[in-house]
């Protein structure tokens, strides 16, 4: 059995997307589809990787 991912908070999930782009700013479409296809596994399974 795998262990839970831990749930990251909002301000790490916004340092990790400004990498890729995302600003509060953004046009809302442009920054909704960072925000939906960066999720806490996605972005755990980046930094793992070294991303």
């Amino acid at each position: 059995m795998s262990d839970p991912i831990p749930e990251l908070d909002r301000s790490e999930r916004e340092e990790f997307w400004r990498t890729l782009g995302w600003k509060p700013d953004l046009p809302e479409p442009e920054r909704r589809l960072i925000e939906e296809r960066w999720t806490d596994e996605a972005i755990h399974m980046a930094k793992f990787y070294g991303f």
